[in-house]
C-alpha cells in the first residue's frame, strides 16, 4: 500500500460524503466493476435457469443468496485502483480462486443478512482476518461508522425493488396500444413468460445497482482508515519532505559531482578492508574477485536468515480433479440427484406437484432453521456457564502469534538491549533524539508483548495498542504506556523534542514497570 500514488484526496469525510466518493468511484471505474460482477453472477443465473427450467425463481433466490461471493472481485479491482495500481484480465481471474474462498462458509450462512455487509466485507477479503482478530478489528471500525453502512444496506435494497419495477414499467410503456397484450392479467395469472421475464428484470436491477452498493461500503472502510491511522498527515509530511528534497537537489547534485573527481584521484583498485560473512568480520587487504565473492555469498546464502521456516495451516478447497478418477460418480452428487427428483417428481395433477414441491422446501427450510437455532441456543447456554471449552480463552491466546514489527519498529525480544536506560541517554546527549525515544518506546512495546503478554495484532496504531493496554489493573503501567506513546507520537510526528527532565521521568518510570510484574 503506497500512500503516495492514492487517487483520491486523503481527508476525514462524514458518512454522506464518504457514500458520495464511492459513488463517484463506482461512476469512473463502471466498466471492470460491472463486468467482474455481472459475468460470474450471469453465468451462474443461466446454468440454474436451465436446471430449474418451471420454477425459475430457485434459480434467481440462489444467484442473490450468493451475492456476498459476486461483491469481491469488484472489491479487489477497486482496491487496485484506488493506489493507481492497473488490474488485468490475468490478474484477475488468477485470484479469483483465492477471493472467493476466503472466509465463504460464514458469509454465505450466519453473516448472509449482515446489514454491514459492503462496510465489512473489505476486512477479509483486503485485510485476510478471520475469528477473534476480526471481530476486533471489526469493533474499532464500527464506533461511528456502522449506522452509515446499515442504512446504506436499507437504501439499496429499496433501489433494486424500484429499478427492477421502473424497467418493468418502462416495457408496458412501450408496447403499441395496437397490441392487444395484457400484462396485468398475465401478471396474476403468472405464466411463465411473465415470470421468466420478473426474474431476469430483479437480476438485472441486482446487477445494476450493485458495484455503486459495494463502493459506497468501500468508501466507508477506506475513511475510517484514514481516520485511524491518520493517512491524510503521513501523505502531508511526505509532500513536506519531498519539497525540502528538491531544495537541497541542486546542492546535492554538486557534492557527488565533486566527491566522485575526487576519489578518481586515488588508485583503481577496490580494497575490503571489513568483510562480514554471516556476522564475523573478516580483514583482507587482497582486491575481491569474482570467485572470492561467491565463496562469500554462498556462505552467506548457508546462513540461518536464509533458511527460515513458516509454517501455515487453513482450510482450502480441495483439487477434486486429482482426487476422483473419470468414470467416478461423487455420492454427495448422487444424493442432490435424488433429493431433486424427490422434490420435483412428475405426477398427474401439475398444480399439486408445484403446491407440493414449495410445501416440501419450506418445510425442509422450517426445520433447519429450528435446528440450528436449538443448536445455537444450546451452546450459547453452556458458553455461559463456562461448561463448553472453559481453557479456550487460554488456548486461542497462546495460539496467538506475537508480531515481530509495529508500525515499523522492531519488536523481537532479542532486538532490545539489556541496558535499555544506558543507551536510551547515550543517544539523547548525542542529539539523536528520535532515536533515543525509539529504542525506550519499542523496549516498552517489546515489554509489554514478551513479560506482560497483551496481545498486539499486525495492523495495530499506536493509540489501539494503548487502549489494549488500558483495559489492565495495573493503574502504573497504564500511566506509563499513555505517557510515552504521547511523548513517541509528538516527536515521530510532529517532529516536537520533549525536554530532557521528561527522558529522565520516563526512564524512571520505565525502570519501575519493567522490574513488576502484570
Amino acid at each position: 500500500m503506497n500512500l503516495s500514488r492514492i487517487t483520491v484526496k486523503p481527508r476525514i469525510r462524514n458518512s454522506h460524503e464518504s457514500v458520495d466518493l464511492g459513488l463517484i468511484m463506482a461512476k469512473s471505474w463502471w466498466k471492470p466493476l460491472y463486468l467482474s460482477w455481472f459475468i460470474p453472477a450471469f453465468i451462474f443465473y443461466c446454468m440454474l435457469s436451465i436446471i430449474f427450467y418451471e420454477d425459475n425463481w430457485l434459480a434467481l433466490l440462489l444467484t442473490w443468496w450468493l451475492k456476498p461471493l459476486w461483491d469481491r472481485a469488484p472489491l479487489y479491482i477497486a482496491s487496485r485502483k484506488l493506489f493507481n495500481d492497473d488490474v488485468s484480465v490475468k490478474e484477475i481471474i488468477k485470484a479469483l480462486p483465492k477471493i472467493y474462498s476466503t472466509d465463504i462458509f460464514a458469509w454465505l450462512l450466519w453473516r448472509r443478512f449482515s446489514f454491514t455487509r459492503s462496510f465489512d466485507m473489505p476486512v477479509t477479503v483486503l485485510e485476510a482476518q478471520k475469528h477473534s482478530q476480526r471481530r476486533k478489528r471489526l469493533d474499532t471500525l464500527h464506533q461511528g461508522s456502522s449506522n452509515a453502512a446499515s442504512w446504506l444496506t436499507v437504501v439499496c435494497v429499496h433501489l433494486e425493488a424500484i429499478v427492477s419495477m421502473g424497467i418493468l414499467g418502462l416495457l408496458m410503456l412501450l408496447i403499441p396500444e395496437e397490441v392487444d397484450v395484457n400484462l396485468m392479467s398475465m401478471m396474476i395469472d403468472k405464466t411463465f413468460i411473465v415470470d421468466f421475464l420478473t426474474n431476469f428484470l430483479t437480476f438485472l436491477s441486482m446487477t445494476l445497482i450493485a458495484p455503486f452498493y459495494t463502493m459506497a461500503g468501500f468508501s466507508l472502510y477506506i475513511n475510517r482508515r484514514i481516520k485511524l491511522e491518520a493517512w491524510d498527515i503521513e501523505i502531508r509530511f511526505r509532500n513536506l519532505a519531498d519539497t525540502h528534497a528538491r531544495k537541497l537537489n541542486f546542492a546535492a547534485v554538486c557534492f557527488i559531482f565533486i566527491s566522485f573527481f575526487s576519489i578518481s584521484t586515488f588508485s583503481n583498485d577496490v580494497y575490503a578492508d571489513d568483510v562480514y560473512v554471516n556476522d564475523v568480520n573478516v580483514r583482507t587487504s587482497a582486491p575481491l574477485t569474482p570467485e572470492s565473492s561467491k565463496v562469500m555469498i554462498d556462505d552467506i546464502l548457508k546462513g540461518e536468515d536464509f533458511h527460515k521456516k513458516k509454517k501455515i495451516s487453513g482450510w482450502r478447497l480441495k483439487d477434486m480433479e486429482k482426487e476422483k478418477s473419470d468414470d467416478e460418480v461423487p455420492q454427495w452428487l448422487i444424493f442432490i440427484i435424488e433429493l431433486l427428483e424427490s422434490l420435483f417428481g412428475d405426477t398427474d395433477d401439475t398444480e399439486k406437484s408445484k403446491g407440493y414441491t414449495f410445501a416440501n422446501l419450506l418445510e425442509m427450510l422450517l426445520w433447519l432453521t429450528l435446528a440450528f437455532s436449538l443448536v445455537y441456543l444450546v451452546y450459547r447456554i453452556l458458553k455461559y456457564l463456562d461448561v463448553i471449552s472453559p481453557t479456550s480463552k487460554n488456548a486461542e491466546a497462546d495460539s496467538v502469534v506475537a508480531p515481530d514489527v509495529l508500525f515499523g519498529l522492531d519488536v523481537r525480544k532479542d532486538s532490545i538491549p539489556v541496558n535499555v536506560i544506558e543507551q536510551t541517554m547515550s543517544l539523547w546527549n548525542k542529539g539523536q533524539h528520535r532515536e533515543a525515544i525509539g529504542l525506550l518506546y519499542r523496549s516498552t512495546l517489546s515489554l509489554l508483548i514478551h513479560r506482560f503478554l497483551f496481545e498486539f495484532y499486525h495492523g495495530c496504531t499506536e493509540q489501539e495498542c494503548s487502549d489494549i493496554v488500558q483495559q489492565s489493573d495495573n493503574k502504573a503501567l497504564k500511566e506509563f504506556v499513555v505517557h510515552i506513546t504521547s511523548i513517541w507520537q509528538q516527536i515521530a510526528y510532529a517532529h516536537s523534542i520533549p525536554a530532557e527532565q521528561q527522558i529522565k521521568s520516563l526512564c524512571s518510570q520505565w525502570s519501575e514497570v519493567s522490574n513488576n510484574e502484570k
